[in-house]
């Protein structure tokens, strides 16, 4: 009877063997693929990201959201009393899409779901900002949230 080595398949599980392991330790030196959790769980992008990373972004993401508020209320021509009343709505608004984000990234909610619960908040901070706006203001608040959809959310400048 002839042994493995005579065989000559011990060489090649000793191989394999070693390819296997080199895969393994680059693996764990390299850390997880790009759109990986540090579990191997798939999730969209941000969610593999450590709390220090997570923090920053979210810091600068609220920053851009400020801005936007900002010139929302120039390009309205608020009154004081109203750019108070729509802070008050703009900073509760941001409040519950932050335990939103929270909660996907938590992975307590699925991203479909989250969405829904974003198009949720935003519909219902329009309507009550909407609310404390005259009828050239509501008006003005329609052209600048078309120009944004037709820019794909993403114009800087307010509309002419």
């Amino acid at each position: 009877m002839r042994t493995l080595w005579e065989n000559r398949v011990w060489p090649l599980a000793v191989i394999i063997m070693i390819f296997t392991a080199l895969i393994f330790i680059s693996t764990l030196v390299a850390g997880p693929a790009e759109g990986f959790d540090r579990r191997g769980r798939m999730g969209p992008p941000g969610m593999g990201e450590n709390k220090k990373d997570r923090k920053k972004r979210a810091e600068e993401i609220k920053k851009q959201a400020v801005e936007q508020f900002e010139k929302m209320c120039e390009f309205l021509e608020l009154k004081a009393e109203q750019k108070k009343e729509a802070r008050k709505l703009f900073d509760q608004r941001q409040k519950k899409m932050k335990k939103v984000t929270e909660n996907m990234q938590d992975r307590r909610s699925n991203p479909a779901d989250a969405r829904d619960k974003m198009g949720e908040i935003f519909t219902n901070y329009r309507e009550k900002l909407s609310g404390i706006l005259n009828e050239a203001q509501k008006a003005k608040l329609e052209k600048w949230i078309d120009d944004r959809q037709g820019s794909g959310g993403t114009g800087s400048q307010p509309p002419n």
